[in-house]
């Protein structure tokens, strides 16, 4: 968060999202950097993606108002 929005960007894309395919954080994280960097649209596909992958009932409330806070 020091270095901006953009620079934690470039280091979530470094993790493979292969390794993780059920991680509901990863889409979350990529999503807040996004929504910090003002790529709105680009944050709320995130968010939509990391809401699927939830098993959590609040957690998954909680990303789709995320999702619908990218207009």
């Amino acid at each position: 968060m020091a270095l901006g929005p953009e620079a934690g960007l470039t280091l979530v894309d470094q993790i493979d999202p292969a390794a993780l395919p059920h991680y509901a954080p990863l889409p979350a994280a990529r999503g807040d950097f996004l929504f910090r960097a003002g790529r709105l649209a680009e944050a709320r596909v995130q968010f939509e993606i990391a809401a699927t992958l939830s098993r959590n009932g609040r957690e998954k409330a909680f990303l789709l108002g995320k999702a619908a806070a990218c207009i």
